[in-house]
């Protein structure tokens, strides 16, 4: 089911997996995150530390059979113990702010 969903909605990203898939009401909902745990700083090339998650909800116009599809993206921030430089997940599917 999970690559049927993936490939359905095309999302162009290695690094993202799907993990769950449900309906409620007339949404149909995908929650997606990043198979890579670790992340280095771009600035120093340290690991970074991860500060948390927090859940993006992104509307995909693909489905014209009556049902919304909706995209919970786990996005982590993460920070940089070394020069306190402070990053996040980004995917290839969706643009950071919109």
């Amino acid at each position: 089911m999970e690559n049927y969903i993936t490939q359905l909605i095309d999302l162009g990203d290695p690094s993202a997996q799907v993990i769950d898939f449900h309906i409620e009401d007339l949404n149909k909902i995908v929650c997606i995150e990043k198979k890579v745990i670790g992340m280095l700083c771009p600035a120093c090339g340290y690991p970074m530390n991860s500060k948390g998650k927090r859940i993006r909800e992104l509307k995909h116009p693909i489905l014209q059979d009556g049902y919304s599809l909706i995209l919970n993206v786990t996005v982590r921030k993460w920070r940089c113990p070394k020069c306190n430089h402070y990053d996040h997940d980004h995917f290839n599917f969706f643009s950071d702010f919109k």
